[in-house]
């Protein structure tokens, strides 16, 4: 009888505990904040779960959309960002990085005849801190519509606007649309 109750117990130690959440105290903000950790350690899946959570909790909220969207796009599932972004503009239009990131996923998922220069111009339009990196994606839309002058003056124009750190990397793209673009 001793040993049936040794192995009992034996057994019941073994067992891990289960925590069942019943109700999710945690505001989208932090899921969103969760999916951005998650992300810089690479665990797609965990950041995915996270970002769907915040957006339950705050479907009108452009944020987690575009995090959504950034997430795709690192993985290289260009379709998938792009639904995201528009998403996240349909939300709030005045987001330039959500308009310029739009743009970006549109030409890499290969809609060509997207509203990708629109969504640029209105993302170098809004402005920021960030529009030297909306004139570099209104370059390649240009370009990828097969508008060279528009793609070498909007690069030109990263150029002049990028911090001094990221300026030789759009001379060496202004240098590579010039050898691209015929004269």
């Amino acid at each position: 009888m001793g040993f049936g109750l040794g192995a009992l117990t034996f057994g019941l130690a073994s067992c891990a505990p289960r925590v069942i959440v019943l109700h999710d105290p945690l505001p989208a903000e932090a899921h969103n904040d969760l999916a951005i950790r998650y992300m810089e350690e690479g665990a797609w899946k965990a950041a995915e779960r996270a970002l769907r959570r915040a957006i339950r909790k705050a479907p009108g909220w452009a944020v987690p959309y575009m995090n959504l969207g950034f997430l795709y796009a690192r993985q290289g599932q260009w379709s998938n960002a792009f639904r995201a972004y528009a998403q996240a503009v349909r939300l709030d239009g005045t987001c330039a990085d959500c308009l310029n990131n739009l743009a970006w996923s549109a030409l890499r998922s290969g809609r060509r005849g997207s509203l990708a220069p629109a969504w640029a111009r209105r993302a170098i339009a809004l402005g920021g801190p960030e529009r030297f990196r909306y004139h570099h994606t209104a370059a390649w839309v240009g370009y990828m519509g097969g508008n060279c002058t528009a793609a070498l003056q909007e690069m030109a124009a990263a150029l002049a606007e990028a911090p001094i750190a990221e300026g030789f990397l759009y001379g060496i793209e202004l240098d590579r649309f010039r050898r691209m673009c015929p004269p």
